[in-house]
């Protein structure tokens, strides 16, 4: 009995009236179907969301029902449907969707206006911007080096590219030339006449009835039951089954079928089509241009990457590059705009403003698409997600899809995003997943979308990256001054170098790229591990820390593949030198771990950063990779281990081994001695440093907590008015006013490294060393923040500080500074300001300030460990060149600490000779002050006072507040950062290649004077 009844409710049945087979399921609505078919039209009021019935036409089909015969004579007849007026009143009404889209009726909403009124404003509400292909689209369809070996493909890239390069701003009219000419040539075909489409008669259907020996279904209403034919279930080892399967989900290839249709007639308009510039006036876009100038330098066999073996290297993305270059200015641009952007899928109508000389976006793309370069949403084969098909739906076209699948709409369209998408991820009544149905669905309501490939893109950022890799770190995307792409930095920077708003130290010569990597392999790998560190700092700017994770935890399984199965790919990577071993992929995925422990911090997994931790620290074969990271992951174990799990005793002990790790270097020795002395106050002290002196001073504060920046904000009355000044300008002020420091700068360690700069440029800026330079727009050489950049000049950098401490060779010094001065001013590196100082005399001036062995110690400093001495120097220089004192000082407002790096470069400065301390000034309304939104610290209520003295000024006593910080605060330079942040300032600061002058500066200048005081910034340059 249950046998039959399954077998019947698995049975089909037959309709009388059009002969197709039809699951008992669908019995009720294909009968609906074929007694009448609704055609309704519907608008949107935008207000409300609601439908509103505009015009139907119902289209009925004649039925006889007076007697069987009459009903099989209509069975053989193919009578058309009648049409007929709307009926007046609303229950004769049937509403019908697509057999995949079923929705319920929507009750009709009132509406004052007018039946004309109200479908006026919605057609033109509705109106949308048509895109039809023409025969431009057919232009640069076909491969023009298919019938070319790899050496002529090569040959004609670069013969092509040497053109465009040096056409210029004609490369345009260059191209459209070269295409007009092959069109004219191609023969003429005639277009396909139309032939009128035949509507074949369905057979007729069968006249005896379905029976079988162990159930019999009853017919009902024209309806004969019909059982499937037994078949074979594969890899059941059931043999054949009479079960009922539906057939599966279709992608919709609709789009296709059109474009195959109207193929041929584009086909015949081809040889009249005429391809012009992109702009008349000025030719192609700069970033067209700067692509060509880039592929071409990489590409060729006197600078590129492999030399005479380049084909081989590339092997057929050859290919590719020649069929992009042969494209219009058009294409080419439309390709590199999508590179430089963020991949995703764009709109017709967001890529329609990249159209140009009046030709569509549609036929621009299609070029690109026949030559996979980008992908369309239309095609059958695009790797379109629904997740990324519902963003793309305007809200219109979103309401109507969620109306299909019942889901309320009059909410935010992410929350309708989140409603479908739960939807789609269960199963319909047959067990079938609802995903494929559902993107079916919403690819029919999307617009055609268009997306830049994987691979094109990957060997875009190769090109880029080979031409200046040090622009091209993705470790630079984790500092916050980045502020786009690198890509989009890169170009900028060679528009404002063409323009002559930048004139980089780098050489203007042809340099050879670099050139670590055997094969296209290795270099492919190294921009993978570029992708995933990408993608996890743009996360991590996002705050998406979860997927931060995933693409972290990506990484570390690729260092533990590498440390278990690829020794001996590690082992040749760490023979080759500091600076070029940053730029494999090795490194990358050891560095993207690292910036793991923040996500697993963020998202509270101390276990699992912990275990990172000590893999990346006791593993020898990663001790070559990353090695500036050690003291930041050694800090960060002893502060999980410590707070967050509470196992002091670790701790501890790990403290004591980053102390006694030879790598470490002083400022983290120096910060975890520091929590080794919280967690156990016996503990023996290694790294000692004398504490700086203190002088206090008052100022009227205002508040903490204005703006974004949490920094201390001071005001000064002046003749009646208030004005803001940060604590450093306060500071300044009050020195000149008060001890006569009339010439002063607040620029923190950019005067000493502009100082440096100046005396040894010709050094630091040396082109003659091998594998430091490798592009023209570089500027500082690859080796700065490496032990190499040492050890690779030392003999220079010695015999020039000698000349400093010889008396009789400061005339030749200051013809070689003055030389260097004179020469580069306003040259475009790493290390010097040129705004520091306005004239060679005000240079000459502060070093009569500055005895000479006390300098050379300081570049000395600078330049034994740039990487780590760069930065930590006192916030204001002050001198006076009457009476040759000199001055640093380090300003802290209230609340404020100093970092491990400040107090290293402040006891260097005390034990040369050079005067430096700590001037701390105090708010005088700071004691009351309640921190908004903040809980209130533990301080001290009551005030005494403190006597400094100091040798460069007079004795004074002033009195001042001392506030008491708690044991667990680590206190930075202007802001305070407790042990449960993770952005540590200074001492988690990240691993930046290179410090590039190109990015914002954080210091400014300040330069005081008797008659005037005046602000200098220093350029902004982005990078």
């Amino acid at each position: 009995m249950l046998a039959n009844a399954f077998k019947r409710a698995t049975a089909g049945s037959k309709c009388n009236k059009c002969g197709s087979v039809v699951n008992f399921a669908y019995i009720k609505r294909h009968n609906q179907e074929c007694k009448g078919i609704v055609s309704t039209t519907i608008t949107e009021d935008n207000d409300s969301d609601e439908i509103e019935v505009v015009d139907e036409i119902i289209k009925v089909v004649s039925v006889e029902t007076s007697n069987s015969k009459t009903r099989k004579t209509n069975k053989r007849q193919n009578s058309a449907p009648a049409t007929v007026k709307k009926p007046t009143s609303n229950d004769e009404v049937v509403m019908l969707s697509d057999s995949e889209d079923v929705v319920e009726p929507l009750p009709k909403k009132s509406s004052t206006k007018s039946f004309d009124q109200l479908s006026t404003s919605n057609a033109s509400e509705a109106t949308t911007t048509t895109y039809t292909k023409t025969a431009r689209a057919l232009v640069y369809v076909e491969d023009p080096s298919a019938n070319m070996t790899l050496p002529e493909v090569y040959e004609k890239l670069m013969e092509q590219l040497e053109k465009l390069c040096s056409a210029g701003s004609n490369a345009g009219y260059l191209i459209a030339s070269q295409t007009n000419t092959r069109l004219s040539q191609s023969p003429k075909k005639k277009a396909p006449e139309i032939e009128p489409e035949v509507i074949a008669e369905e057979p007729l259907p069968s006249s005896s009835k379905a029976t079988t020996s162990t159930a019999t279904v009853e017919e009902s209403d024209g309806f004969k039951p019909v059982y499937p034919k037994p078949q074979r279930i594969p890899n059941s080892g059931q043999g054949f089954s009479n079960i009922y399967r539906p057939p599966r989900h279709k992608k919709d290839d609709s789009a296709q079928r059109a474009a195959e249709k109207i193929k041929p007639e584009l086909e015949a308009d081809l040889p009249e089509t005429l391809v012009l510039q992109a702009d008349k006036t000025y030719g192609p876009s700069y970033i067209v241009r700067f692509f060509w100038r880039m592929l071409k330098r990489v590409l060729s066999k006197e600078a590129g990457i492999q030399g005479e073996k380049a084909p081989e290297f590339w092997g057929d993305d050859l290919r590719l590059f020649y069929w992009l270059v042969t494209m219009s200015d058009s294409e080419q641009y439309l390709f590199v705009r999508l590179c430089l952007r963020l991949r995703k899928w764009l709109t017709v109508d967001e890529l329609s403003k990249y159209a140009t000389n009046g030709t569509s976006i549609v036929d621009i793309a299609s070029g690109l698409v026949a030559a996979k370069l980008i992908e369309e949403s239309d095609s059958p084969d695009a790797s379109l997600t629904l997740d990324e098909a519902l963003s793309r739906l305007s809200r219109a076209e979103l309401n109507r899809l969620a109306r299909t699948y019942k889901v309320e709409h009059r909410i935010k369209a992410k929350d309708v995003i989140f409603n479908i998408l739960a939807i789609a991820n269960g199963k319909d009544v047959f067990g079938r997943p609802m995903l494929p149905l559902v993107l079916n669905n919403a690819r029919k309501h999307l617009t055609n979308c268009y997306r830049v490939k994987e691979h094109p893109l990957a060997l875009f950022n190769s090109i880029l990256t080979l031409y200046c890799p040090t622009h091209m770190n993705t470790g630079l995307l984790f500092d916050p001054t980045t502020t786009a792409g690198l890509a989009s930095n890169l170009m900028f920077q060679l528009l404002q170098v063409e323009t002559h708003k930048l004139d980089f130290c780098g050489p203007k010569d042809i340099v050879k790229c670099i050139s670590i990597y055997r094969n296209y392999e290795e270099l492919k790998d190294y921009m993978e591990a570029k992708r995933i560190e990408a993608t996890m700092a743009w996360d991590k700017r996002s705050g998406k820390y979860q997927n931060m994770y995933d693409n972290g935890m990506t990484a570390i399984n690729r260092v533990k593949n590498m440390v278990e199965n690829r020794k001996d790919h590690l082992e040749r990577l760490s023979l080759l030198p500091h600076h070029l071993r940053r730029y494999t992929d090795a490194w990358v995925y050891v560095r993207s771990a690292a910036h793991t422990v923040d996500a697993m911090e963020r998202l509270r997994k101390y276990d699992e950063a912990v275990e990172l931790i000590e893999f990346l620290l006791n593993t020898d074969a990663l001790l070559q990779y990353c090695p500036d990271r050690r003291g930041f992951l050694y800090d960060r174990l002893a502060l999980d281990l410590g707070h967050h799990l509470k196992r002091k005793d670790d701790s501890l002990n790990a403290c004591v081994r980053g102390i006694s790790d030879p790598i470490v270097r002083n400022k983290d020795k120096l910060l975890l001695q520091d929590r080794a002395l919280r967690l156990d106050k016996d503990f023996e002290i290694s790294v000692k440093i004398s504490e700086p002196r203190h002088i206090c001073i008052s100022g009227k504060i205002i508040d903490k907590y204005l703006g974004e920046q949490r920094i201390n904000h001071f005001y000064v009355e002046k003749n009646g008015e208030k004005e803001i000044v940060s604590v450093e300008e306060l500071a300044l002020r009050h020195f000149r006013e008060e001890q006569d420091f009339w010439n002063g700068m607040h620029t923190e360690g950019q005067i000493w490294h502009t100082v440096f700069g100046i005396i040894c440029y010709d050094i630091i800026f040396d082109h003659s060393i091998d594998t430091v330079w490798f592009s023209p727009i570089q500027d500082a050489p690859a080796d700065l923040n490496t032990l190499d950049f040492f050890l690779k000049r030392k003999d220079r950098f010695e015999q020039r500080l000698s000349l400093l401490l010889e008396e009789s060779q400061k005339e030749v010094l200051k013809d070689i500074m003055k030389e260097n001065f004179v020469k580069n001013r306003g040259r475009t590196n790493a290390k010097i300001d040129w705004n520091v100082f306005e004239s060679f005399a005000d240079f000459e001036e502060f070093m009569l300030c500055i005895k000479p062995e006390a300098l050379v110690m300081i570049i000395n400093r600078i330049i034994e460990d740039h990487r780590h001495h760069r930065s930590g120097f006192p916030d204001l220089t002050l001198w006076d060149p009457a009476t040759k004192r000199l001055a640093l000082i380090e300003v802290k407002g209230p609340g404020d600490k100093l970092s491990t790096k400040q107090r290293l470069w402040l006891d260097f400065f005390n034990k040369h000779g050079v005067e430096a301390f700590v001037c701390r000034v105090m708010g005088e309304s700071y004691k009351n002050r309640q921190i908004p939104n903040q809980p209130a610290t533990s301080k001290k209520n009551n005030r005494k006072k403190i006597k400094e003295v100091n040798t460069l000024i007079e004795e004074e006593e002033v009195e001042c507040e001392e506030m008491e910080v708690e044991d667990d605060e680590i206190v930075k330079v202007d802001r305070v950062v407790s042990d449960d942040e993770f952005d540590m300032e200074e001492e988690k600061e990240s691993d930046l290649d290179f410090v590039s002058s190109s990015k914002p500066s954080s210091s400014y200048s300040m330069r005081i004077t008797r008659s005037s005081s005046r602000n200098k910034s220093s350029p902004d340059l982005i990078g």
